[in-house]
C-alpha cells in the first residue's frame, strides 16, 4: 500500500504510550481515593469496595472490554475510561493496604486528638506515606495497559481503523504471510 512502516510504528508507539500513560494515572487518582477513604472511614464503605473489587477483579479484561466497544463502539476515549474503569481495583487494594496498616500509628492518633479534619489526615499525613508502593507500582500498569491495547487492536476491537496501532501491524504482518 505504499506506508513507511517506521513512521506507523512511531506513531502507533506515541499512541500506545499516551492510553498507558492516562489510563495508569487515572487508575492511580480513582483507585488511591478510594482506597484513602475505604481504609480509612472502614466499616460498611470499606466492606462494600473491597467486595465490588473482588468481582470487578474476577472479570477477565479482554471480554469485558470487547463486550463494552462492541456495545459503545471503538475509540480512544473510550478505552482509555474503560481501562480506568478497570485498573483501579490494583490501586484501591495497594492503599488501603498502607492505610489500614498507617491508621492506628500514634502520629495519627495524635492529629486526631489534637482536632485535625479527617480529609486533612487523609492527604496530608495518610496519602504521603502510601505513595511509595503506587510509584512503584505504576510503571507495571502502564506496560499492562499498552499490552492490553495491543491485544484489542490485534483482535479488531481497538482503535478505529486509520489510526496506526501495534495490535493492527501485528494483524496485517500475519494476513500477508
Amino acid at each position: 500500500l505504499g506506508r513507511d512502516i517506521l513512521a506507523r510504528i512511531v506513531h502507533g508507539g506515541r499512541i500506545s504510550l499516551t492510553v498507558g500513560v492516562l489510563s495508569a494515572l487515572g487508575s492511580v487518582v480513582l483507585g488511591t481515593v478510594i482506597g484513602l477513604y475505604a481504609g480509612y472511614y472502614r466499616g460498611f464503605l470499606d466492606s462494600f469496595v473491597m467486595r465490588f473489587a473482588d468481582v470487578q477483579l474476577a472479570l477477565p479484561f479482554i471480554l469485558l472490554a470487547i463486550t463494552v466497544i462492541a456495545i459503545v463502539g471503538p475509540g480512544i476515549d473510550r478505552i482509555i475510561i474503560l481501562m480506568i474503569v478497570s485498573q483501579w481495583v490494583q490501586y484501591a487494594r495497594l492503599v488501603r493496604g498502607s492505610v489500614l496498616s498507617l491508621r492506628d500509628r500514634e502520629f495519627i492518633q495524635s492529629a486526631k486528638a489534637i482536632g485535625v479534619r479527617d480529609i486533612h489526615i487523609l492527604f496530608r499525613h495518610l496519602l504521603p506515606n502510601a505513595l511509595t508502593p503506587l510509584v512503584t507500582f505504576t510503571p507495571f500498569a502502564v506496560v499492562t495497559a499498552i499490552f492490553a491495547l495491543t491485544a484489542l487492536d490485534y483482535l479488531g476491537y481497538g482503535l478505529p481503523a486509520p489510526t496506526p496501532s501495534w495490535g493492527e501491524m501485528i494483524d496485517q504482518a500475519l494476513q500477508l504471510e
